[in-house]
């Protein structure tokens, strides 16, 4: 076994992670069909930090990481991935309704 990868006390710092939860704020951007490319963005690379999150988790298991280490890695992806998979979809129909309402307003 190697040394973990941090400490027993560093790893509530984990759940600052939570403060991604300030995405929420650029769902207006989405309802209103407004900068698509930030927003997509954004939900592209908090899924790509949670897929970091798992294959680290992954690796900690695999090297017999502490399972304090391995746990918070593993739930911190979860989580992440979890929330921004489950509401990328949502995303999407926003920007196509919003499409859809400037084709509407562009033809009359």
């Amino acid at each position: 076994m190697t040394d973990a990868w941090f400490s027993p006390q560093t790893a509530p710092y984990f759940s600052l992670f939570s403060l991604l939860a300030v995405a929420a704020v650029v769902e207006v951007w989405a309802k209103q069909g407004r900068h698509r490319r930030i927003v997509v963005g954004l939900w592209n690379a908090s899924l790509g930090l949670a897929a970091i999150f798992l294959i680290a988790a992954l690796s900690a298991w695999r090297l017999e990481q502490p399972a304090y280490v391995t746990l918070t890695l593993a739930v911190v992806g979860l989580l992440i991935g979890s929330v921004f998979l489950g509401t990328r979809r949502q995303i999407r129909g926003w920007y196509q309704e919003a499409e859809l309402r400037r084709t509407i307003a562009a033809d009359l």
